[in-house]
């Protein structure tokens, strides 16, 4: 299939976060009155596996939408921005559930789409939506942007905040 590429990334990331769980549960969420806002920089772990959980499961949903809508249609809305409320207010809520419990959310999730991604022909990945900020883009753009890259950079930033290299 055309999306086999991608599929296996994001099968490897969250590979990653699954081996990093010992670490990141033995991490504190950041305080209930801390701010969580769209700065992903300021989060620490637990804040991470919160957003990486439901960002998977909201970027799943986008692209089916995407790829739902009528071809000879006009061209679907996807997407949100860093500051949307919903997406800040899910982080707020589950940052302080027990870390399996969101790995295994993250675990579902992120096989569910992993395989949905590899069953994409080349037409479904050429669909196209349009994002309010970042315009027109292919399914395979917005795998490529929202999944692929997106948990790549979380891995990446686990890693710098539990000091590890796995």
């Amino acid at each position: 299939m055309a999306g086999d590429g991608l599929g296996p990334r994001v099968e490897t990331s969250l590979a990653v976060i699954a081996a990093l769980g010992t670490a990141i549960a033995a991490t504190l969420p950041l305080p209930d009155d801390a701010r969580l806002g769209p700065d992903e920089d300021a989060w620490g772990a637990r804040e991470v596996l919160a957003h990486a959980t439901e960002a998977v499961a909201f970027w799943h949903g986008e692209i089916e939408r995407v790829l739902a809508a009528e071809q000879d249609g006009p061209i679907p809305v996807f997407g949100r921005g860093p500051d949307d409320r919903a997406r800040v207010v899910i982080i707020a809520r589950d940052h302080g559930l027990p870390a399996d419990v969101l790995l295994g959310r993250l675990g579902r999730e992120g096989a569910a789409v992993a395989a949905r991604i590899t069953q994409l022909t080349s037409d479904e990945l050429a669909r196209v939506g349009h994002h309010p900020a970042w315009g027109d883009m292919s399914v395979g753009a917005i795998v490529e942007r929202t999944l692929v890259t997106h948990l790549e950079g979380h891995v990446e930033q686990l890693r710098r905040l539990l000091g590890s290299s796995t």
